[in-house]
């Protein structure tokens, strides 16, 4: 396929983490509004997979999941916006099930750029399969926590003592966000490379 469709569909995968792991929320009159919203993510990982398909056809499959994890956190979106929470069962229920769906649906897309990275010889693939399993242990431990946390089984830490803990989470969060989106940026500028030097070998006299 062309690899400039393929760079912008990664491209369109950088943009979602960036989506995915910033989180800014405006309060305005008691209501919040999440300016980084987590279905915005999923919107564009939907809008890459086409790109990311044609190149591993297995990436196909995640196209409903991708919708699935849009809706819930559309949905979720919803509900805090206007306040409104699901029965705790239910919501413990359906928080479970998307977790998990989540869990997969990022380690298989991560899966398929490793195995295009490789594909193309940019040298990409063990990075992107490191920072695959990084994410992939640190959504499992987010979503136990979450788990646990609605069954009553947590801890909690207030006022000034939870000041340096939400520092150092926000700041190791942010180097590994920004090292996500380094590598995938990186990838995409690899792979518009790469289909460059294609074009230019393919086009010369005597083509």
């Amino acid at each position: 396929m062309n690899n400039e469709t393929l760079a912008r569909a990664v491209k369109r995968c950088a943009w979602a983490y960036v989506f995915y792991f910033l989180d800014f929320n405006l309060n305005i009159n008691g209501l919040g509004i999440n300016l980084l919203p987590d279905w915005a993510a999923y919107a564009f990982i939907i809008a890459a997979l086409p790109g990311v398909a044609a190149e591993q056809r297995s990436a196909a499959l995640l196209e409903p999941l991708a919708w699935a994890l849009l809706l819930w956190e559309a949905a979720q979106s919803v509900f805090n916006f206007i306040h409104l929470e699901l029965p705790s069962g239910a919501g413990y229920i359906l928080n479970a099930v998307f977790s998990v769906i989540a869990l997969y649906a990022h380690f298989q897309l991560f899966t398929e750029l490793a195995q295009i990275a490789d594909a193309h010889g940019t040298g990409r693939g063990r990075r992107i399969r490191l920072l695959r399993n990084i994410i992939a242990v640190a959504n499992t431990a987010a979503a136990v926590l979450s788990l646990l946390a609605g069954r009553d089984f947590y801890f909690s830490i207030g006022g000034s003592d939870a000041v340096p803990l939400v520092l150092a989470v926000f700041a190791v969060v942010f180097c590994f966000a920004v090292a996500v989106w380094c590598e995938l940026f990186r990838l995409a500028r690899a792979l518009s490379a790469a289909g460059g030097e294609e074009e230019g070998e393919g086009g010369g006299p005597g083509a």
